[in-house]
């Protein structure tokens, strides 16, 4: 496997949320496009958002209507409250549970920086069973992914050093997160995006899914 000899066991392994431990696109394309409606607009097809996950909504929204621009964060709260009040319209991706237990069986932390708000993001967690030892979301950090902000925030909420840490995500965003933290990156494929453009944007791996990171970390002990 690409990179093998680079992966080292950490002291935490920090994951995007959604595309990752939770499918939740359906859910977030209806009610993204729900909120569009509401405004006045025609909703955006969803071979469309199926490209931009990943991507915050509200920026999603003010490219597409840029006249919304004045009410757009106001949309993307009641956006992340629809989300927040209904964990159930997501979908458990196989494996994250059995994956946060056997981190912590190691000793390994475990953190989530996403893009969507906190108590919508705890909501699902706690929902699907899988809180985090930290959690950091969309609307406590100034630069949203792909800054490197979220995953330099998580580390030290963790307390852990960059060359400690596994960084994992479905996204090209993620994946430039991952490179300007300058943090090992490791791309998934449960989310809406291909390997090569997990690779091209700076994953030093690609998994099928994170809970294949069981068999690596064993293999490395």
């Amino acid at each position: 496997m690409k990179n093998m000899e680079k992966l080292k066991t950490p002291k935490a392994v920090l994951f995007d949320m959604d595309g990752v431990l939770i499918d939740s696109f359906d859910a977030c394309a209806s009610y993204l496009n729900e909120m569009i409606a509401k405004y006045g607009e025609k909703p955006l097809p969803i071979d469309y958002l199926r490209k931009q996950f990943g991507i915050p909504g509200d920026k999603v929204v003010v490219e597409n209507y840029p006249h919304l621009k004045g009410v757009a964060k106001k949309m993307y709260q009641e956006y992340m409250d629809l989300r927040g009040k209904h964990p159930e319209k997501n979908k458990y991706i196989e494996g994250g549970k059995e994956l946060f237990e056997f981190l912590r069986r190691k000793g390994i932390k475990v953190g989530v920086a996403t893009q969507t708000y906190h108590d919508a993001a705890a909501a699902m967690l706690e929902y699907f069973g899988m809180m985090p030892d930290a959690l950091l979301g969309g609307n406590e950090v100034q630069n949203r992914k792909p800054h490197a902000e979220p995953v330099e925030k998580l580390m030290r909420m963790l307390k852990v050093q960059k060359e400690e840490i596994i960084w994992i995500g479905d996204t090209p965003t993620d994946m430039k997160t991952g490179k300007l933290a300058e943090v090992f990156s490791v791309g998934v494929l449960t989310g809406e995006h291909k390997r090569k453009e997990l690779e091209e944007n700076g994953a030093a791996m690609v998994l099928r899914r994170a809970s294949e990171l069981i068999k690596l970390i064993g293999q490395k002990e």
